[in-house]
């Protein structure tokens, strides 16, 4: 199964679309997981009161929170967003691909992919 000249350009686009797919996945986790052990942490200190904020310091703690549930919560719909745009884009230059190498409709190939 030989790949034509023109089929070039679909192999690149889908590489970078799947590359940038994973590499937010990667950054997606990385920045739930910091934002929860830093949200869990400073709560085990007051739980414990190994730290005693006074009732002003407090309520910035948890005006803080709102903000970072906010932030992180926009984050990932952004995230999702251009992940759900990639997976569409991947699709339809994947069935390009399968429809450039005659790669039969009722291949696996095609199936698992869908």
């Amino acid at each position: 199964m030989s790949t034509g000249s023109n089929e070039e350009p679909l192999h690149f686009l889908f590489d970078k679309r799947l590359q940038l797919f994973n590499v937010r996945r990667d950054h997606e986790w990385k920045i739930f997981f910091g934002v929860m052990t830093l949200i869990g942490a400073v709560d085990v200190a007051l739980i414990t009161e190994a730290v005693n904020l006074t009732p002003t310091v407090l309520g910035y703690w948890r005006l803080i929170l709102g903000i970072l549930f906010v932030a992180t919560v926009t984050y990932q719909f952004g995230v999702q967003t251009r992940n759900r745009v990639d997976r569409l884009a991947m699709d339809e230059l994947h069935e390009l691909l399968c429809n450039a190498a005659q790669i039969p409709v009722d291949s696996l190939i095609r199936i698992a992919h869908r």
